[in-house]
């Protein structure tokens, strides 16, 4: 029996079999012309397209001792600053080298005029009657005249102590260091004189070098050996000795 299929195009064929019909569509030929309104549009485009450009090359940078230009700068100015810190170093320290060389003469001189205007004083004729004589020891300053009495010894004033020493023989130093222990070392050796300075220091000698005599205020140091409640007593002072003499 003969059956009647519907096909694509909704027509019967007729022996009943179905019947393929592939749809063609119409192509331009490849080697057709475009449109002329189409060609326009393109020829429109490239007319008012923008121009290329050339690339820029950017320039190479200059350089000094193989750095840039700006590297070079800064490390002169590096440079220069450390260098000018130098100067100002070694300025500074001649200045410092020369003031630590100064102080200590003028200290030395200040010393030695105060020396000698008490030993002027001192080598006045004692017959007459001493005049009234102006004081330069500072009110406030603690009274140093020895008020401490040892047997077989004599107190003989404060002299000036420094450079060469005035006594050449024994050298002590303790820290309970009185002037009675002083003489108590000096007089196992039979010594002519013992003297005390700086609070600790004990010296002995046969004669003296040379006598510089000092105010007694200059002989400040209490002795490190005194206890609390004892009498004021003297050992000296810094390059100032209090001196004894054998009775």
């Amino acid at each position: 029996s003969s059956a009647h299929l519907p096909i694509p195009n909704r027509e019967r064929n007729e022996g009943g079999e179905l019947e393929f019909v592939s749809h063609w569509y119409p192509q331009r030929p490849r080697s057709a012309a475009p449109s002329s309104w189409r060609g326009d549009r393109y020829d429109r485009r490239e007319s008012f397209s923008e121009p290329k450009r050339p690339i820029s090359q950017a320039a190479p940078r200059r350089k000094i001792c193989g750095l840039n230009l700006s590297t070079f700068i800064l490390s002169c100015a590096v440079v220069i600053l450390f260098a000018g810190v130098g100067v100002v170093a070694a300025l500074l320290g001649s200045k410092v080298a020369n003031l630590e060389a100064t102080v200590p003469s003028v200290m030395t001189q200040q010393a030695r005029a105060n020396s000698e205007s008490a030993g002027n004083n001192l080598t006045q004729d004692t017959d007459e009657q001493p005049a009234m004589t102006t004081d330069t020891t500072p009110i406030a300053v603690q009274d140093t005249r020895m008020k401490k009495q040892i047997s077989g010894w004599k107190y003989i004033g404060c002299f000036e102590d420094y450079g060469d020493r005035i006594l050449m023989g024994d050298f002590k130093q303790q820290d309970d260091m009185t002037n009675s222990l002083c003489a108590e070392i000096c007089d196992r050796h039979q010594y002519k004189y013992f003297g005390t300075e700086f609070y600790n220091q004990c010296m002995c000698g046969e004669s003296v070098v040379k006598k510089v005599p000092a105010s007694d205020w200059r002989c400040d140091k209490e002795c490190c050996g005194n206890y609390a409640g004892e009498v004021f007593e003297p050992c000296g002072g810094e390059w100032f000795i209090s001196l004894w003499e054998r009775q």
